[in-house]
């Protein structure tokens, strides 16, 4: 059920201009699990791409969507204890990111 396609969306910074964006449709179990997945990530808030992945999380609780159980068929329930990810802080002076 899950698709992406590539979109051009309006963010407004100091001024509205278009920036590439990413439009993804998902089932609401397909978005349950992505939300999941965001509470076993770790990293700064700032430093980190871990920022990016707030910033999904809060897109998807504003569609509704939970991110924690709710009853044994969550996916929330299903993950393995102590399961983690953690993101490094970005280079410093790096062009890369």
């Amino acid at each position: 059920m899950a698709e992406a396609k590539s979109t051009t969306v309006e963010q407004k910074v100091t001024e509205t201009k278009k920036v590439p964006g990413i439009t993804l449709t998902l089932s609401l179990e397909e978005a349950e699990v992505l939300a999941v997945v965001g509470q076993y990530i770790g990293g700064d808030i700032k430093d980190s791409p871990r920022g990016q992945y707030r910033e999904v999380v809060k897109a998807l609780r504003a569609a509704g969507v939970r991110s924690y159980g709710y009853g044994n068929s969550h996916p929330s329930n299903l993950v393995t204890s102590g399961s983690s990810l953690y993101f490094k802080n970005y280079p410093k002076n790096s062009t890369e990111f």
